[in-house]
């Protein structure tokens, strides 16, 4: 079940669930969780900014749905020749995501969504994916800077992963775009929910902005949701102190210390 938050800061939910709130995003320099967003920022300093969430070992099935939302404002590539990339990545992996490094890494497997700015003013999105090669399949063109939002949906049904992207929350109708990849190899140990930005010779910002991150577990099609990180409450934040949690499976409850810790009711 998903997290139930209730009139004068009440929560239900699972153990597990509880137990997640307590957890963090690991974020480097200039990424942030504020306003309801995770806000993901690369700048001229070609840093290749990360943030990622650990999910937890044994938590992540084979088959899996992932919906959320994606912001760009102004997204571009400024670089002046094929030399010059932009690149942007949001999905799972099996490894912390920190040692991902370049654009197409192989220190782990991953499948992710991809935005791709050319230095000659376009962007697409991709289905990237890594298991023990990197495949990658490309989508339409779209004219730079990009200002838009999208409602994105990645399915993993075994090798077969799916792209396909919306123009609005319903996830309904004709997609805006649907791509579709297949795994060199099988993946069933994915762990950490990732972003990753790629950035080569360029000496511009880039911002990005995700939210409404819902998971659909051992599923291969969004029916019941698993767990919901919309970014207004993961890791507690905007949780006062006293907040009451009600552990739906043990029946526990447990109360917020305003920081990072759940302190069990007797």
């Amino acid at each position: 079940m998903a997290i139930k938050y209730l009139a004068g800061d009440r929560l239900i939910g699972t153990a597990a669930e509880r137990a997640e709130q307590n957890a963090q995003w690991v974020l480097s320099t200039g990424n942030t969780v504020s306003g309801g967003t995770l806000n993901l920022t690369n700048d001229s300093a070609n840093q290749d900014r990360f943030a990622y969430y650990d999910v937890g070992a044994g938590n992540v099935a084979d088959d899996w749905v992932l919906r959320f939302k994606i912001i760009f404002d102004a997204w571009s590539n400024v670089g002046t020749h094929a030399g010059n990339a932009v690149t942007f990545q949001f999905g799972f992996t099996d490894v912390v995501p920190t040692n991902l490094t370049g654009e197409t890494p192989s220190q782990g497997d991953w499948v992710t969504f991809s935005a791709h700015a050319h230095w000659n003013g376009a962007t697409d999105f991709r289905m990237r994916t890594y298991s023990t090669a990197h495949d990658t399949t490309t989508g339409s063109s779209r004219a730079e800077p990009l200002t838009a939002t999208r409602w994105c949906e990645i399915t993993k049904d075994g090798t077969g992963c799916t792209l396909k992207v919306y123009t609005s929350d319903a996830f309904s109708g004709t997609p805006e775009e649907t791509i579709t990849e297949t795994l060199s190899t099988n993946i069933t140990n994915f762990r950490y929910l990732f972003t990753k930005f790629y950035y080569q010779n360029i000496p511009d910002d880039n911002t990005v902005k995700i939210d409404d991150v819902n998971f659909y577990n051992n599923q291969t099609s969004a029916t019941t949701l698993t767990t919901n990180w919309d970014m207004s409450s993961i890791g507690g934040a905007n949780l006062p102190n006293g907040a009451i949690f009600e552990e739906s499976d043990t029946g526990k409850h447990y109360m917020f210390d305003g920081t990072d810790t759940w302190n069990e009711m007797t």
